[in-house]
């Protein structure tokens, strides 16, 4: 791999991405900075263009497609070893995400809307993009590179930084009132997706949950400011707060996967 990447192009860019990913703060500002300018620049562009039921359109694909360019180089010179996405859920990790696969499944119970088959393909492809690009960066990236500073900020900060990242939103035309809140239930979930890429050693579990979490919001009749939609939100953002605090309790096992994945970083470099 190492070999592999030195070929890639002159020294100087490799340094600077090094750079960067030994800054993860600095990294994830420049990333809030880059998909905020695309947004702004997408809708400037395509200003007839309207999300479609479900709340999603060809902008927001556009916008995660974007970030999905962004994060490449980095996720490569990290490794996919490092980043868990190499690696499947043991067995022994079913009890493990058996709550927030619960308080995910359970957002389908409100039934399904009827969509059309060009809004489905659109939901589904926004869904997918989202769990990728957003796990892979913060749950993948940015915990790995925040992990010599400590479990518990790594997980703790990497979440705070994943709910300062729906600040973007503001400039895109969302409300005050609506981005305090994504920032605050964005912040509490990472935690629970942080905790389950510390405990089952996996990118997966936290890639795919986190797609079917939104898809929830893309295909069925879950309406917004019902007591149904209040009780998932709280479910998925203090109760996967109180579920990384117990999934992360044993300090001895969160260190074994601190070493496991530092390890594989360093490996990869």
């Amino acid at each position: 791999m190492p070999s592999e990447i030195k070929t890639l192009g002159p020294t100087r860019r490799h340094s600077v991405r090094d750079g960067l990913l030994a800054r993860p703060v600095l990294l994830w500002a420049l990333f809030l900075v880059a998909i905020t300018a695309i947004g702004i620049l997408a809708k400037w562009l395509t200003p007839t263009l309207r999300p479609r039921p479900g709340g999603v359109g060809p902008v927001q694909v556009a916008l995660q497609l974007g970030m999905l360019l962004m994060i490449l180089p980095f996720a490569v010179r990290v490794g996919w070893d490092a980043l868990g996405l190499r690696r499947l859920p043991a067995s022994r990790d079913r009890l493990v995400l058996m709550f927030p696969t619960l308080t995910v499944v359970v957002g389908f119970f409100a039934g399904f809307r009827h969509v059309e088959v060009s809004t489905l393909t659109l939901a589904f492809t926004s869904v997918v993009l989202a769990g990728v690009v957003e796990e892979t960066t913060f749950r993948g990236i940015l915990l790995t590179r925040l992990l010599p500073r400590g479990p518990w900020t790594a997980v703790l900060l990497s979440s705070a930084l994943f709910g300062l990242l729906h600040v973007a939103n503001l400039f895109l035309g969302s409300p005050w009132q609506t981005v305090l809140l994504q920032v605050t239930f964005a912040a509490m979930a990472g935690t629970g997706y942080a905790a389950m890429r510390m405990r089952t050693g996996s990118l997966w579990p936290p890639v795919v949950l986190h797609a079917l979490f939104d898809l929830t919001f893309r295909v069925t009749a879950l309406e917004a400011g019902t007591p149904f939609h209040s009780a998932i939100q709280m479910l998925h953002g203090v109760g996967w707060l109180i579920y990384a605090l117990i999934a992360l309790r044993r300090a001895a096992l969160v260190e074994e996967q601190c070493n496991t994945s530092l390890s594989r970083s360093k490996a990869s470099t």
